[in-house]
């Protein structure tokens, strides 16, 4: 629960600082991270 609220605190900065279009980027590089660690 505590590395969510983390992760979209992060993600919130990112998007205000960055844009929307990294937000996403670093979202899905998230996603493929913990797909890829589940499966090996």
């Amino acid at each position: 629960m505590h590395a969510s609220f983390v992760f979209s605190l992060v993600m919130c900065f990112l998007a205000r600082r960055r844009g929307v279009g990294e937000c996403v980027v670093a979202h899905a590089s998230h996603n493929l991270c913990a797909v890829l660690l589940d499966a090996f």
